[in-house]
């Protein structure tokens, strides 16, 4: 398989080590000695980022003076 969707078996131990979920990204890196787990971050999508604004957390608009 090359850069593309997998599914792997890890055991207990390295499920709570990393705080895995089922879906979770990872990236595997093999080295001559073994294999780099590296556990990926899903970046928030502009939308998701969006629905969150509300009148609690919008402020004003700051001016910092007039452009010259």
């Amino acid at each position: 398989m090359e850069n593309g969707d997998g599914i792997v078996k890890f055991s207990d131990e390295i499920i709570k080590e990393f705080h895995l979920k089922v879906g979770d990204k990872i990236e595997l890196i093999s080295y001559k000695d073994g294999i780099m787990l590296i556990p990926l971050k899903n970046k928030p999508k502009l939308e998701d980022l969006l629905d969150g604004i509300n009148d609690n957390n919008l402020y004003d608009e700051i001016s910092f003076g007039k452009p010259e």
